[in-house]
């Protein structure tokens, strides 16, 4: 009991690495959701690691420290959460305004409209692993982070609009990065739609909106010996202020991580 209590002492930090490239193609018509040429997500990588406590796998059998998703290019088209859980609508228009959202099948939202991945997490021991995320600031490979890999035409950072949303068996998740910096301008639909705000706020600073720190409240909860599966989406949140028609040509860069409560 006391080596298991030592263990836990030991739990570092465990993280996942999104490297998120969004390559936004060239025109529009007017507003957040129609960007009628669709965004791409390439390079997308998975990356998991911890001295001790925590472990990753793909495939919920072959538990690792790191693994790497499957790669390829996946186009973005901005959607929004459509009621509870991780369902996603696209507009409804009335001209020029958007008035509602039409929900969309998870097999219609993953195939045409934003990325989605699986892992599993798996706590080593006997005791309960609360797992929180890590802010970062991009400015080194540490912490959560959304930024421009590559600037568009325009000023207007696409990094601004990304959700990341995570899903287990009883519970839906959502982690906003960049959320004190904001598009002044650019071309955006007529909609009177509540923004979607993510429960994990993070700022360009790399500290949380909640708890004025760099690690967040607990994300997943993990007894000792058992494991967690996760569905991860990665949208264009389409009722942001920030999701204009001049974000469509920036490249993204991205990384997760996950940090151990003591």
């Amino acid at each position: 009991m006391e080596k298991n209590k030592r263990d836990w002492k030991q739990v570092r930090n465990a993280f996942v690495m999104v490297c998120v490239a969004v390559a936004m193609l060239s025109t529009a018509t007017y507003a957040w959701f129609t960007l009628t040429n669709q965004p791409s997500l390439t390079g997308m990588e998975l990356t998991a690691g911890t001295t001790s406590g925590l472990q990753i796998s793909l495939n919920g059998s072959e538990w690792n420290s790191t693994v790497a998703l499957p790669s390829g290019e996946k186009t973005l088209v901005p959607v929004s959460p459509a009621g509870t859980g991780a369902a996603f609508g696209k507009p409804i228009y009335a001209g020029n305004k958007v008035t509602g959202l039409e929900t969309l099948t998870d097999d219609v939202a993953t195939a045409s409209y934003l990325a989605k991945y699986k892992f599993f997490l798996k706590a080593v021991g006997d005791g309960t692993v609360k797992v929180c995320l890590l802010g970062g600031t991009g400015s080194d490979a540490t912490g959560s982070f959304v930024k421009r890999k590559e600037a568009g035409s325009s000023t207007l950072a696409a990094a601004n609009t990304i959700r990341i949303g995570f899903k287990t068996t009883s519970d839906w998740k959502t982690f906003e990065p960049n959320t004190d910096a904001h598009n002044t301008g650019g071309k955006k639909a007529d909609t009177t739609m509540t923004e979607a705000a993510g429960d994990f706020c993070e700022k360009t600073d790399g500290t949380f909106t909640d708890t004025s720190s760099k690690t967040s409240r607990t994300v997943f909860t993990i007894t000792g010996g058992n494991s967690l599966e996760i569905d991860m989406y990665v949208w264009i949140e389409g009722t942001d202020q920030d999701c204009v028609d001049e974000i469509q040509t920036d490249k993204l860069i991205g990384q997760l991580q996950f940090t151990v409560a003591e």
